[in-house]
């Protein structure tokens, strides 16, 4: 549609982290953020755990501007993942390729 934006995926923060659940990857103390995160950058849906933050963005656009200035990020499409600096290397790319196969298959 001319002038208007482009859905990408369908894939909500709640999405991923049932699917890092469903892998047996850590999200303890997952909780909705959206309300009080949302206003201040920009996106349209957020869940916060100890391990990783996922937010959704209206586009891919806000997205990688939110990834380019925040540390310990992944961006795949209008979805930014931002871990925990003591989540390892090895974990952060299962996190990743989970991320990659929900958002790209939505």
């Amino acid at each position: 549609m001319p002038g208007g934006n482009a859905i990408l995926n369908t894939t909500t923060a709640a999405d991923l982290v049932a699917e890092f659940t469903k892998a047996r990857l850590p999200v303890p103390n997952a909780h909705d953020v959206a309300q009080s995160r949302c206003p201040q950058i920009s996106c349209t849906d957020a869940i916060d755990s100890d391990t990783v933050t996922v937010i959704k963005f209206g586009g891919t656009g806000a997205a990688e501007r939110f990834a380019g200035v925040t540390s310990d990020t992944y961006q795949i499409e209008d979805v930014v993942l931002v871990f925990n600096p003591a989540v390892p290397t090895d974990q952060r790319a299962a996190y990743q390729s989970i991320a990659r196969r929900t958002v790209t298959s939505s």
